[in-house]
């Protein structure tokens, strides 16, 4: 007698053909196996709704056992290595990676976002709640980016698909001191405004009134005049921004702000361009040599960026209010 392999893909031949009609007797000439052997496989599949195998009952085996004990450490623990786990139940690194994957979970780069503390939480609630509806498209978007000499040492956490911003996985950064150049750039949608080389020693509230308002208040007049309708601007919580010297410009130039909360790079789209311009800076060969040409590099970058990109990360705001309101001010995936 020959034994048929009832694996869940030939299973899932025989349920094909009885789904398109073939009666019993055809499907068992087709394939060559018994018509019993047929009729078993459909019957089970109408009684449970899977080709696959089911579980067998009884007490799990030990290394059932152990497994869900590793994917309870890792899930509690995930930033201990792989190497660790393994060590605590005699296994292989190997084997334990093997084990999570089978979980979904996998070992990831932590995503860096800036600590938030309850403050700052409460103003992103805020924030969200009030630009609920709000026209973005009469808006502009401003900030500064630094080029730095040094890359942040990367950490990594094990984690499933749709976990990458829960808390346990973030790796909360903190504002440094090392910087080689430093630019100002302002985009909004259908716009990608020219960057502004700003000068060494970093921005104060004279500086910024000086070089970067006047040119903001420029591109002001060139969105409003496009859409004919009032002008939102979006500036980060810089001390530089806040001072009583730079209100004074900007009152002085007409500018309206939209307030923006503190701590939230992830609700203002133009740091969506700031990664791109900073990653296609450093794959570019040859490297930049001094700081005329890092900022050549940086402007051919910023200049590159497809229109389309830019009017999709600003179309991406109406979600990114949504998705603050359901974090509950935490940060969110953008």
């Amino acid at each position: 007698m020959v034994t048929i392999p009832r694996t869940p893909s030939k299973r899932g031949t025989v349920i094909g053909f009885h789904k398109a009609g073939l009666t019993l007797g055809q499907i068992a000439r087709k394939l060559g196996w018994p018509r019993s052997t047929v009729q078993y496989t459909v019957e089970r599949y109408k009684q449970y709704d899977t080709a696959y195998d089911r579980p067998r009952p009884g007490r799990p085996s030990k290394m059932e056992r152990t497994t869900r004990r590793i994917i309870r450490d890792i899930t509690h623990h995930p930033q201990v290595p792989f190497g660790s786990i393994a060590s605590t139940y005699n296994l292989s690194e190997p084997t334990i990676r093997r084990i999570a994957a089978r979980h979904g979970l996998h070992r990831r780069v932590m995503r860096r976002t800036p600590f938030l503390r309850p403050q700052a939480i409460e103003k992103r609630i805020n924030w969200a709640k009030d630009n609920v509806g709000q026209d973005w498209s009469r808006v502009i978007f401003t900030d500064e980016m630094s080029l730095e000499l040094g890359l942040a040492r990367c950490a990594y956490t094990t984690r499933g698909v749709g976990q990458a911003f829960d808390l346990k996985h973030l790796q909360p950064t903190f504002r440094s001191g090392r910087k080689s150049i430093m630019v100002w750039g302002a985009m909004a949608h259908n716009h990608k405004f020219p960057l502004i080389l700003l000068p060494p020693g970093g921005l104060n509230a004279a500086r910024y009134s000086e070089i970067v308002l006047p040119k903001l208040k420029e591109y002001e007049e060139i969105l409003s005049a496009e859409i004919d309708r009032m002008v939102l601007v979006v500036e980060d919580n810089a001390p530089c921004h806040k001072a009583k010297h730079s209100q004074q410009k900007r009152d002085t130039l007409g500018l309206h702000s939209l307030i923006h909360p503190p701590s939230s790079p992830d609700v203002n789209p133009i740091e969506n361009l700031w990664s791109m311009v900073k990653y296609k800076v450093s794959k570019r060969l040859p490297r930049a040599t001094n700081v005329e040409q890092l900022f050549e590099h940086c402007v051919a970058e910023w200049e590159a960026i497809d229109m389309d990109i830019v009017n999709k990360v600003v179309a991406s705001m109406p979600r990114r209010v949504e998705a603050v309101k359901h974090a509950k001010g935490y940060a969110i995936k953008y």
